[in-house]
């Protein structure tokens, strides 16, 4: 499915309401209903948005399934295009790109497109679903553009009674379903304030608001300057209290509930691992190769358990070799060793009185 939603929060929530309706996998959306420069109302149990993060104008992303194995490709995306890839081991792996060319590029579709097809197309099915804002006399348009490389028939308009009233019918149903399912019935409650918080800035917060209203009353460039100090003083002071109440909360973590509550914390806005740039400037093209630069990034000198490993040698212990092994290992110390996990809860273990650390020494001498 390839839908405009044109920022409409209802479009959005009527076009989830289509995709459980329906049982689409993938819709490839331009223009989606933002908040804070953040695609919003496309997400929930089943479904999952791939969107870019890199603080460009986001006007493209793709709503799927989350059962579907897709990786985001962060070197073909960008805020007029996102592109992720399905990979199949038994079939050629699919790539589906979300476009939008804007109105006022001179070069449509962009580069990142070019780029998508050169590299990729060879060895790749894409599935593309595009926006070219191209204008045409018969769509309704004042104008006809470049864009437009073929003439279409004009649309087909209701002319009958019956044929207007099915359309009004249709739209009225349309509308009623997107307001039901973006504006719930909710019963108002007292909005608490966050943990952070404290008196002071409170008292921060109301002389920074009579100074903005006494500058905007005066006009007068010193009561302006007055309120700005006011008011960078006051947005420093709330990100300190966020930074502390930040660590000390990180600092009291101890039981099981803490740590539900910190992971809630840390998933409530998550990001989805695509495509990793490697250090000679190529980019990972699959799930696999990005597992493989993580491991060897962070684990430089891990080994693949699939290699054989090679043949033990015995060796013949020498007398000093003995003496260290009886030095090293011995009842005392295991139990000492054994006892210090106390204070991390651990099972309580009690030494058996069977001779089995002399038969671990004998095990050790032997090999």
């Amino acid at each position: 499915m390839q839908i405009n939603l044109h920022h409409c929060k209802a479009a959005a929530a009527e076009l989830l309401l289509s995709l459980k309706k329906s049982e689409v996998d993938t819709a490839l959306v331009q223009e989606p209903y933002l908040y804070k420069n953040k695609v919003a109302g496309l997400s929930d149990g089943n479904y999952t948005t791939f969107a870019t993060s890199s603080g460009d104008k986001v006007r493209t992303c793709i709503v799927a399934k989350k059962n579907l194995n897709l990786m985001y490709l962060s070197n073909y995306s960008g805020g007029d295009i996102t592109a992720v890839i399905m990979q199949d081991r038994s079939q050629k792996s699919t790539i589906f790109a979300s476009i939008y060319m804007p109105y006022e590029s001179p070069d449509p579709p962009g580069q990142h497109v070019e780029s998508l097809i050169e590299m990729m197309g060879s060895t790749c099915l894409i599935i593309m679903g595009c926006d070219a804002n191209a204008h045409h006399f018969h769509w309704g348009s004042s104008d006809t553009n470049a864009r437009v490389t073929s003439k279409l028939e004009a649309p087909r308009y209701p002319t009958t009674t019956n044929e207007v009233n099915n359309a009004v019918k249709h739209v009225t149903e349309v509308l009623m379903d997107s307001y039901e399912a973006s504006s719930p019935l909710t019963h108002p409650g007292r909005r608490s304030q966050p943990v952070w918080w404290s008196k002071e800035l409170a008292n921060l917060r109301k002389t920074s608001r009579r100074l903005y209203n006494k500058a905007n009353k005066t006009k007068l460039s010193t009561d302006w300057e007055n309120y700005k100090v006011s008011f960078n003083k006051y947005n420093s002071e709330i990100k300190e209290a966020k930074r502390k109440s930040w660590i000390c909360f990180s600092e009291t973590i101890e039981g099981v509930k803490d740590v539900s509550r910190f992971r809630k914390v840390l998933s409530k806005d998550p990001k989805t691992i695509g495509s990793i740039k490697r250090d000679d400037g190529t980019w990972t093209n699959s799930a696999l190769e990005a597992l493989d630069l993580l491991a060897k990034t962070h684990f430089p000198n891990c080994m693949d358990v699939s290699e054989q490993p090679e043949a033990l040698t015995i060796h013949n212990h020498t007398t000093e070799d003995l003496n260290v092994i009886e030095e090293i290992i011995s009842r005392p110390k295991i139990k000492w060793a054994i006892n210090t996990f106390k204070p991390f809860k651990s099972p309580e273990y009690e030494i058996p009185d069977s001779p089995t650390v002399s038969s671990d020494r004998q095990q050790l001498t032997n090999g």
